[in-house]
């Protein structure tokens, strides 16, 4: 007998698939497979919430200080700053304007880079940097912790070691978060000097002047001594 389905999968007439079966059982066979494929997307969806959660805590946590933690620690003199002319990166080890362009002209329309540099850091193991802007004049396009493929590397890689909860969230429209660690506590594998921690992305929507502008800046060694940075380099396009 030839079992073949011809014309339409269902008989509109009695209801059934002309292989014999109702016409109901494939409806709730097919609602049931929609249902499951649903439930494993909603699960997959809240791993990574969780997963990106349980990070987010864990950089929080290596922020905050602890009883009895040094707060004066190795990286009370170093600094940070906004590049906006990271085509040539001869930083200086020490904390200083060489090769940090923080002025720049731009016009509405254009796409600009902009890196976070650090300066004149000692066994740095994790950091927090806020960048603050209107976003009536500039757009975010991207945030990332480098960009290999134009020669941006993060110095918190730089002796080896892997990083850890690597966050950028935009904050109301108008404040970047950015914190990143080292996995475990190496001093082995924390660097020093000075470098790149961060590339972003912005399309300059209005002629205005506008800021960036750096806020919140922590840096922490591998013994967990804690800095809030001061000496800040914040930038301007005209």
């Amino acid at each position: 007998m030839d079992m073949g389905i011809q014309g339409d999968a269902f008989d509109t007439n009695h209801g059934r698939d002309p292989r014999g079966f109702p016409a109901l059982f494939f409806v709730r066979l097919s609602l049931s497979k929609a249902a499951k494929a649903q439930k494993c997307r909603k699960e997959e969806t809240m791993q990574r919430k969780n997963f990106t959660t349980a990070i987010a805590l864990v950089v929080a946590l290596a922020l905050v200080p602890a009883a009895g933690t040094v707060h004066a620690g190795k990286n009370k003199n170093a600094g940070c700053g906004i590049d906006l002319g990271p085509e040539t990166r001869n930083y200086d080890d020490h904390v200083s304007k060489r090769d940090i362009e923080t002025v720049i002209d731009a016009a509405a329309g254009d796409v600009v880079t902009a890196t976070v540099v650090v300066q004149g850091v000692v066994d740095l193991d994790t950091y927090q940097v806020e960048i603050a802007f209107d976003p009536e004049k500039l757009e975010l396009l991207q945030v990332s912790k480098d960009a290999p493929v134009s020669g941006f590397e993060n110095i918190l890689e730089s002796k080896g070691g892997q990083c850890l909860g690597y966050e950028s969230v935009d904050e109301s429209g108008g404040v970047v978060n950015i914190a990143n660690s080292l996995v475990g506590r190496d001093s082995a594998q924390a660097p020093d000097g000075s470098g790149v921690i961060a590339v972003l992305r912005f399309k300059i929507l209005d002629d205005r002047p506008a800021f960036l502008n750096l806020e919140n800046v922590v840096f922490m060694d591998s013994a967990s001594n804690r800095d809030t940075i001061s000496a800040l380099a914040n930038a301007k396009i005209e």
